[in-house]
């Protein structure tokens, strides 16, 4: 995966913000790693697979959420950290459909 740093936002069922910020790719595989599980909401990418699959290795739930579905919910101008922010409450909307992890032989 190219992308080598995460805009995070995460939050309770009821959307009170426990934490907003910027990882690398290491601190943000640490911080899985150490976390219990959670769900973890990302815009569906072509590269995001890889980690994606190593999330629910580790007994977190991943949600791909299609771009199309995050743009409005994004209450300000567009950028990394409204797009997490906006993931956060997409993912918790019953009826969305996300799409699936690819599994290495895809």
């Amino acid at each position: 995966m190219a992308k080598q740093s995460f805009q995070l936002h995460g939050a309770t069922p009821n959307e009170t913000v426990l934490f907003r910020g910027k990882l690398t790719k290491r601190k943000l595989h640490s911080l899985l790693d150490l976390r219990r599980r959670c769900t973890v909401a990302v815009e569906a990418c072509t590269g995001f697979h890889d980690l994606g699959r190593r999330m629910l290795e580790l007994g977190h739930e991943v949600r791909l959420v299609p771009p199309i579905y995050v743009r409005p919910f994004v209450k300000r101008n567009k950028n990394h950290a409204t797009d997490a922010e906006a993931l956060c409450e997409v993912a918790q909307r019953p009826t969305l459909r996300f799409v699936a992890v690819k599994t290495a032989a895809a």
